[in-house]
């Protein structure tokens, strides 16, 4: 009775498990493959294009310094590999899930940027509406702040424009306006 009743769950495993298994080799090999194929065509193209001298030629085009031929080949090899990646993971039904997943991670990190972003912009636009409303001071009056001293040339939404008295050019954030004393000379 046990020995049936142990063969009987021991055969339900290897039918669950055994094409379960058979799909991450193949998934594995799909990976191998595409890794070793990016790289071989990677070489290729890194090759093709030293042939043609490219970085040399950008060099003396524009006088910079830049790695195209080996930038360009790289590229095509991790392009080959993500393309490998996103066919396993079909291949296991799971790219969906992943899609999701790196979709749900990418706009997050849009909206950490757009808040970081903000975080000076709004500081910022609220002390130019004080500045303004106030008439804190005016373009052409002088100003001393952070023991810089100096005539007003241009007042915007993010900075105001100061010229010193050495003729040094300062751009100096609204929002130290408000949080800093200064005063008009």
């Amino acid at each position: 009775m046990e020995s049936t009743s142990i063969t009987k769950i021991s055969a339900f495993l290897d039918s669950m498990f055994r094409p379960m298994m058979m799909k991450i080799v193949v998934a594995l090999l799909i990976l191998l493959v595409s890794f070793i194929t990016g790289r071989l065509l990677g070489k290729l193209i890194e090759k093709i294009l030293k042939s043609f001298e490219v970085n040399k030629t950008f060099h003396r085009t524009t006088k910079m310094t830049v790695h195209l031929e080996q930038g360009i080949s790289k590229t095509v090899a991790y392009f080959i590999g993500l393309i490998g990646i996103i066919m396993a993971l079909d291949y296991l039904n799971l790219a969906l899930v992943v899609g999701k997943i790196l979709l749900v991670i990418l706009l997050s990190l849009i909206l950490i940027s757009i808040i970081l972003g903000m975080k000076d912009f709004v500081p910022n636009l609220i002390a130019w509406m004080r500045i303004k409303r106030n008439r804190s001071f005016l373009v052409r009056d002088r100003v001393k702040v952070y023991g810089i001293e100096g005539e007003i040339k241009k007042i915007s939404i993010f900075e105001t424009k100061m010229q010193t008295n050495q003729g040094d050019t300062v751009f100096i954030p609204n929002s130290l306006f408000i949080r800093k004393k200064f005063r008009v000379i």
